[in-house]
């Protein structure tokens, strides 16, 4: 029977770097381009809060929910491929074929693949590890965790909301927009360089990227809640 059982979840930094900077990405360039909308609107700053508060909330858990089912979905689809193949296996003389089919490239005699099933016998998990990786491209090792990464973008999706937030618990709405717009755009820069350690693209360029995003969703907001706040006067 097929064990259901095969995968070991993987710690990567670089997964982990890459659920943060999506999560910081989205939850800074989002809410700015909301709050900013809201505000060019000429609703009391507590309605620009409010907006943002929910916005905020409603991110965290729409993403983090998203990512956990696609991730969760992805795994189940990968594991069900490894099943097929462990069943594969099950079948007199299919161990032997399967083996000799993945490597016939590499012109393996028969006796070649009697003495390497001999290895694998003792070891079912690494022919089927073997299996695995070259006939589907699969590395069980790597796959990822869905509560782990729904966590990290949760975290990520909340710290990066604050910079656009924060600001309008100020009560002039003005000066709440200066600050949004100049803190949020300062942290997208710092998170765009500092991906750049993983990237290893040119700081600069990924800092001024992210910079230019967020600085075309605060202008998108800006005018919609403006022309907006223009027919209801």
């Amino acid at each position: 029977m097929a064990s259901k059982k095969k995968i070991k979840w993987s710690v990567n930094i670089r997964d982990v770097m890459r659920d943060l900077v999506f999560g910081m990405e989205d939850s800074l360039i989002t809410n700015l381009g909301l709050v900013l909308g809201v505000a060019a609107a000429g609703v009391p700053n507590t309605d620009v809060l409010l907006a943002g508060l929910a916005a905020m909330f409603a991110g965290m858990v729409s993403m983090a929910a998203g990512d956990y089912l696609s991730t969760k979905s992805q795994r189940e689809v990968l594991d069900e491929q490894i099943d097929e193949e462990e069943k594969k296996l099950e079948k007199p003389g299919a161990e032997a074929r399967a083996i000799k089919n993945l490597y016939k490239g590499e012109k393996l005699t028969d006796r070649a693949v009697k003495e390497f099933l001999g290895c694998l016998n003792t070891k079912r998990k690494l022919a089927l590890k073997a299996l695995s990786e070259e006939a589907l491209g699969i590395v069980p090792e790597k796959f990822e965790n869905p509560a782990r990464g729904a966590l990290t973008i949760l975290v990520a999706y909340a710290v990066g909301s604050v910079f656009p937030v924060l600001p309008f618990f100020l009560h002039d709405t003005k000066l709440a927009s200066i600050i949004a717009l100049v803190g949020t755009g300062a942290t997208l820069f710092t998170v765009g360089a500092y991906k750049t350690k993983v990237t290893k693209r040119s700081w600069l360029k990924s800092g001024l990227e992210m910079l230019v995003v967020a600085l075309l969703a605060a202008a998108a907001g800006y005018v919609i809640g403006y022309l907006f706040g223009v027919q209801l006067s």
